[in-house]
């Protein structure tokens, strides 16, 4: 193998690893960025589901359902975005 293949080799090892860093920070600031995460719901469980609640109660804040806190957090995200989060944190 020559220094040249051997050097090609090396460089793209280091391309590669620099686009999967690149990916996890990417990745990580979506994660950050959540309204679950900045807005930090109170998480309970309630009945047969957790509940993720940012709010004094369902009607007038945030609430998200699911079968697991991570759910409960993801379904608060998406009432979020459909806007209910504006109506909550005036």
């Amino acid at each position: 193998m020559s220094d040249d293949a051997i050097r090609q080799g090396i460089e793209n090892v280091f391309s590669w690893t620099g686009q999967r860093a690149n990916d996890l920070v990417v990745m990580l600031e979506c994660e950050l960025s959540r309204p679950s995460v900045l807005f930090r719901p109170s998480i309970a469980y309630d009945g047969d589901k957790w509940s993720a609640l940012y709010g004094s109660n369902v009607k007038e804040g945030v609430c998200g359902f699911g079968e697991s806190p991570e759910a409960a957090m993801r379904d608060f995200d998406r009432e979020w975005y459909m806007g209910k989060g504006e109506e909550a944190s005036e």
